[in-house]
């Protein structure tokens, strides 16, 4: 997929911050880039001074000559003529305003892409977390918000190709407006990052939310998102209204001696070595423990996927983390309605576990699905019955 916005004879990527006239790259920097994204975005609606520094430069006190500066870039980019405008408008005191017509759409499909579907319009946006890593959000949907911690590995843009999530990000985004993540170092956010931990992985959602202005809102944490989920809510519990765990890892498999425990000490090993594998051997063996119901292209879709979202380094990082999280205790501290959903033959998480996870938490709800697919599929019946379960609860 290929977002682009057109207008006279040039095409503009939002997400790669690239602009061409014709087949013809027209250099920007990034931070002319980044306003150009912002003018499009907001295409015939004057944008102030203030909305551009608060967005491009994120809050940081600069003057009035910095955004100058990069306008008068993009008009010399664009041959644009500040007395007589084709596409950036000065207003008075105030602001611009993008004022050339959009003959594309920023969501259009590039003619080569296939998906399965396409994407609901989703902005997506970044933000610094408390260490000035970038992440990288994205919001799709209508009504009041639902924000979706950060999970294994994901991409904001990829993840509405594949028939894996898809559905998800629709059901997700049908009545709320859905609030989704890509965690340090996949996806869109960025890749060659300083720490990965536990704390990190929370200040990361702090900083999205935070930057939305989000007060209260339901918060779903699934798998390693739920350990993120349930420390963001001990902390901050007076802005989550709801809290849904679904096959939560709260505990790592570090120390662990069952034989699910075992296999994931194996896996990690493996990570090391397999993780980006030509040949999707081990990255197809990895699929198939979270779907274990799902055709073969399922998997490779989902394979395929990951290896988009992280490199090598990445996985190996993420899985370190991961086997030693360490949370179950703090459930208690736990103050806000939560929902805990378990996969009943989960091959992922111990379905056992997630049983032990809901009587820790202070009148909790708790949901059973009948699925082996740690990932529910669209045509399953445990599909159907989270649906139910998400339209009573949220």
């Amino acid at each position: 997929m290929s977002e682009q916005v057109i207008f006279d004879r040039y095409r503009f990527e939002p997400l790669t911050a690239r602009l061409w006239a014709g087949a013809s790259e027209v250099k920007l920097t990034p931070k002319a880039a980044a306003v150009l994204a912002v003018l499009v975005r907001r295409a015939g609606d004057p944008v102030s001074k203030e909305e551009l520094f608060a967005e491009v430069w994120e809050r940081r006190v600069v003057s009035d000559d910095a955004l100058t500066t990069t306008i008068q870039e993009l008009r010399k980019a664009l041959g644009d003529d500040a007395k007589q405008p084709r596409f950036i408008r000065t207003r008075h005191r105030s602001g611009y305003q993008f004022i050339a017509g959009l003959s594309g759409s920023a969501s259009a499909i590039a003619p080569d892409a296939a998906p399965i579907r396409n994407a609901m319009h989703q902005r997506i946006a970044f933000v610094r977390s408390k260490d000035d890593t970038n992440i990288a959000y994205a919001l799709s949907g209508e009504g009041p918000p639902l924000v979706r911690a950060g999970t294994w590995l994901t991409h904001a843009q990829y993840d509405w190709e594949c028939p894996i999530w898809a559905h998800w990000l629709h059901f997700l985004s049908s009545r709320n407006t859905l609030v989704r993540y890509d965690p340090r170092g996949c996806g869109l956010s960025q890749a060659d990052v300083g720490a990965i931990t536990l704390d990190d992985w929370v200040d990361d959602l702090e900083a999205v939310v935070d930057r939305l202005g989000l007060e209260s809102f339901p918060l779903f944490g699934m798998s390693q998102g739920a350990a993120v989920a349930a420390e963001y809510a001990i902390r901050h519990p007076q802005r989550v209204s709801q809290l849904i765990l679904y096959s939560p890892v709260v505990t790592g498999w570090g120390r662990g001696t069952s034989e699910l425990a075992r296999r994931w000490q194996l896996m990690q090993q493996l990570v090391g070595t397999g993780w980006g594998d030509a040949n999707m051997a081990f990255p197809s063996m990895f699929a198939h423990l979270f779907l274990p119901e799902s055709p073969a292209d399922n998997r490779q879709w989902y394979a395929e996927l990951q290896r988009k979202s992280a490199s090598k380094e990445v996985a190996v990082r993420f899985m370190e983390v991961l086997s030693g999280v360490q949370i179950f205790r703090r459930l208690k501290q736990i103050a806000v309605p939560t929902l805990v959903i378990r996969i009943a033959h989960d091959e992922v998480v111990d379905p056992r576990s997630v049983i032990g996870i809901a009587g820790e938490i202070p009148g909790s709800q708790f949901e059973s699905i009948d699925s082996r697919n740690h990932i529910l599929l669209e045509h399953e019946p445990g599909w159907h019955q989270f649906k139910e379960i998400m339209a009573r609860y949220v």
